[in-house]
């Protein structure tokens, strides 16, 4: 008796362990397409092979669909891992905020300075700009050399998206006058930049080629 109530238990304690397991393992698959990921919690290995393997093939998902969205903006890779319609080329007429900016005497810049300290100061600046286009709810289309093309209300809707647009440049220029201090102080270009801002109806989807698609606008 005694035997066979330890043999339950033990029984009843890996079926709470093992059920435990899948349902982290189905809430992991479920935040892959939202891309809301949990950081910093490594759990305890499985002593079961097959959960062994299935957790690091959801661990390496994971790690591929970060590195996916620094291709592309999140907006777009959540759109794309749940419509599958967005997976081909195609466009539609959408009502947009659209924005270009680009740094003052760039290719002076380029031409003078060395190379390893123009890539600093531009790659810091490229990443202090998108930061506050992503924060107020922009899409970053492209970077073309030192410019930035975004726009607001696409892929997803924007809540007075003209508004969001003149915030984000607003904002873009308070944080190059904190970064002009830094660069200078650094003995880096105190870069400037100028931000244009067009509001109206465009094409918005994948446009391309069936091999090379960008989502982007015309």
């Amino acid at each position: 008796g005694i035997v066979a109530a330890l043999a339950a238990a033990g029984f009843a304690v890996a079926y709470l362990v093992f059920i435990r397991r899948i349902r982290r393992l189905t809430g992991a698959l479920a935040r892959l397409v939202t891309l809301t990921f949990e950081t910093g919690q490594a759990s305890e290995r499985s002593v079961v092979t097959e959960i062994q393997d299935m957790e690091a093939t959801e661990f390496a998902l994971e790690e591929a669909l970060l590195a996916f969205a620094k291709f592309l903006p999140r907006t777009v890779v959540r759109m794309l891992l749940r419509d599958r319609r967005m997976h081909h080329l195609g466009m539609k007429p959408a009502d947009v905020a659209i924005h270009f900016s680009d740094i003052v005497n760039f290719t002076g810049m380029a031409e003078t300075l060395d190379y390893l300290r123009l890539i600093e100061v531009a790659e810091e600046y490229l990443q202090e700009m998108s930061a506050v286009i992503i924060a107020t709810g922009g899409t970053i289309d492209k970077f073309i050399g030192d410019a930035i093309m975004a726009f607001w209300n696409a892929p997803d809707p924007v809540l007075r998206y003209q508004y969001a647009a003149v915030l984000a440049a607003v904002k873009c220029q308070e944080r190059l006058v904190e970064l002009r201090m830094q660069w200078t102080r650094a003995g880096l270009p105190a870069l400037r930049c100028r931000v244009g801002i067009h509001c109206g109806s465009v094409l918005v989807g994948n446009y391309g080629c069936d091999e090379k698609m960008d989502y982007t606008i015309i």
